[in-house]
């Protein structure tokens, strides 16, 4: 199984895990990663992978990759209040997405005053399966820029 290269699923502002303003995600108990501040409304995959929706959930979804490693892809914080609210999701539990494909859409400005944050971390875990390489530096990203090297934990090792 080879490395696994990771594209910006959002147009926006890349910054650090330690920056999210939630500290499940700042302490990387579902993994590491990167977060984006969206400016735009549409979430992309970032990569091949089957796509994972819990429950009647739309502001979140799982890609399920090679070698059991998952990618979890949040947008916002403290959004699962909103109930769906702003959010429409474009494939289903169980979809195979390529990269590049759309995943979800939301409203910026709905989200932007019912949520916590907009900022939406991108982590792939579980620990011990992958390690995270970050390959873009905190500041603007575009949709479809390189982001994250994902390397399985079967070809990390020396």
């Amino acid at each position: 199984m080879a490395e696994i290269l990771l594209h910006s699923p959002l147009t926006g502002w890349c910054l650090p895990l330690d920056d999210v303003p939630d500290p499940v995600f700042a302490t990387r108990m579902l993994g590491a990663g990167v977060a984006i501040d969206p400016t735009d409304g549409l979430l992309a995959a970032p990569c091949a992978g089957t796509v994972a929706v819990p429950g009647d959930r739309r502001h979140a979804l799982t890609l399920r990759l090679e070698g059991g490693i998952e990618l979890l892809l949040h947008v916002g914080i403290d959004t699962v209040r909103l109930g769906g609210q702003g959010f429409t999701l474009d494939v289903r539990d169980g979809q195979r997405v390529q990269a590049g494909d759309a995943l979800l859409r939301f409203d910026l400005d709905i989200v932007a005053r019912e949520a916590a944050s907009l900022i939406t971390p991108i982590v792939a875990g579980p620990a011990g399966v992958v390690t995270v390489s970050q390959l873009r530096p905190p500041g603007p990203v575009r949709r479809g820029d390189a982001l994250l090297r994902l390397v399985p934990a079967s070809i990390a090792a020396p």
